[in-house]
Parts: C-alpha cells; sequence; structure tokens
C-alpha cells in the first residue's frame, strides 16, 4: 500500500509522461488528412491514457485504465477496464467535441464565389 505522497507523486509523473506522450502523438497525427479525424485520433488517444479505473474497489485507489489493461491481459483474472465508465464517457465527450467543432467549421467556411464570367 502506497502513503498518500507517494499515490499522489506517482500520479504526477504519470500525468506529465501522458501529457509528452500526448503531444508526441499529436506531431504524429498532424500529416493526416482531415481536421476531424486527426481530432478524433488525439482526443481517443488521450482518453485511452487518462481515463481512470478503480484498480481496488476496497481501497479506493484508483490508477490508469491503460496500464491496469496491460496489466491485466497478463494476469490470470484478465482484467479488462477499459470497458468501464470512465473509458466510455471519455470516448463519448470525444465523439461529441470533434462533431461540434467538424459542424462549427462547416457553418463558417467560405464558399469562393464562382468567378468565371465575371466583368471587371
Amino acid at each position: 500500500m502506497l502513503s498518500l505522497n507517494e499515490y499522489e507523486t506517482l500520479w504526477g509523473v504519470y500525468c506529465a509522461a501522458s501529457l509528452f506522450a500526448i503531444f508526441a502523438f499529436w506531431g504524429l497525427v498532424n500529416p493526416l488528412p482531415g481536421r476531424p479525424l486527426r481530432n478524433l485520433l488525439r482526443g481517443l488517444f488521450a482518453v485511452f491514457l487518462l481515463a481512470p479505473v478503480d484498480a481496488a474497489p476496497a481501497s479506493g485507489d484508483w490508477a490508469p485504465a491503460a496500464l491496469v489493461t496491460f496489466f491485466g491481459l497478463f494476469s490470470p483474472e484478465r482484467v479488462l477496464p477499459l470497458v468501464g465508465p470512465s473509458f466510455f464517457f471519455g470516448a463519448a465527450l470525444v465523439l461529441i467535441l470533434v462533431l461540434a467543432d467538424f459542424l462549427i467549421l462547416q457553418s463558417t467556411k467560405k464558399v469562393a464565389p464562382n468567378l468565371r464570367g465575371a466583368r471587371y
């Protein structure tokens, strides 16, 4: 069992490493065509890294769902917490934000006028 100070320090280190990974992934998907696709991939990657899961329900300790899934695959119990509520609601929020961003982008996009045959 970790003390509260160790627990918070570990979460801080994990969050800093996750933010570094998110920024690296941000640059990795930059060349992809289509702003909605890039934003969707970025958001789902962030949710995958930052979604917490209740690691031990009796203790009240939380752990990153990605790490619990990785280690759960190799344990005899085969724990897969990514189907839990934190991941589901995070992914739903990302989908809603990407859809809203796409709709706002489409509504503000200016269409170039047809200048063929225009008199000057």
